[in-house]
């Protein structure tokens, strides 16, 4: 169904709940959302990728243990860690890139355009990272010459042998560069990064497959 401001809505249904999620006209064109996800026979985009059974969509599933390679469920939770070697929030990672998305809806990341995945790897790539509107100052801080992961691997949390060095509430626009928490909980508060750079990185390392993928937004 078209929308008034020219964008394209698909009904999305996953068990006995549905719900409605907005997409380009490409994703319309070519995706049918009745039970999460339309089998693509043809081949998959990254060969490099994991074997999983190809999908046009699949959807991300925080805990490992409901997702297979063959169900369409992909645990990005254990990937992420597994690769960058620390625990990752998938939950923070879209509230940042959508702070405003609400509790028991869906988002949908796109990444089969090519338009959309070259933007998503010039963010991964970006030494430059937007930390907040400083009100005193009247001006927004800008952190240069770190990626965001970069500095997201950079924050860490405290153990027997190394303190915390920074509050549990930090201010947004502080530098946490080698920050150290006193939990995971503050550290994810603090600075998650964009679940759509964490996709467009982990595909080009080959870990993902090209394709849409749908997280549902939980508390």
């Amino acid at each position: 169904m078209e929308t008034t401001d020219g964008k394209w809505e698909l009904q999305f249904r996953d068990g006995d709940r549905t719900g409605w999620i907005t997409v380009s006209e490409t994703t319309y064109n070519d995706t049918d959302l009745h039970d999460h996800i339309l089998t693509d026979p043809g081949d998959p985009t990254m060969p490099d990728a994991p074997d999983y059974t190809p999908y046009s969509i699949y959807m991300l599933e925080p805990h490992a243990d409901h997702a297979t390679a063959e169900n369409g469920y992909i645990p990005i939770e254990a990937i992420a860690e597994r690769v960058y070697g620390k625990p990752y929030s998938s939950l923070r990672g879209c509230q940042q890139d959508d702070e405003h998305i609400g509790n028991d809806s869906v988002k949908l990341y796109e990444l089969t355009c090519d338009e959309d995945y070259l933007d998503a790897l010039w963010a991964v790539d970006d030494a430059k990272l937007y930390l907040g509107w400083d009100s005193r100052t009247g001006q927004s801080i800008v952190k240069t010459g770190m990626t965001e992961l970069d500095y997201w691997l950079s924050i860490r949390v405290a153990d027997e042998n190394t303190p915390a060095t920074v509050e549990a509430n930090p201010p947004k626009t502080q530098d946490l560069e080698n920050a150290v928490f006193e939990s995971r909980f503050f550290a994810d508060r603090a600075f998650s990064p964009s679940l759509k750079l964490i996709l467009a990185d982990l595909i080009r390392r080959g870990e993902l497959p090209r394709s849409n993928y749908l997280f549902r937004h939980w508390w």
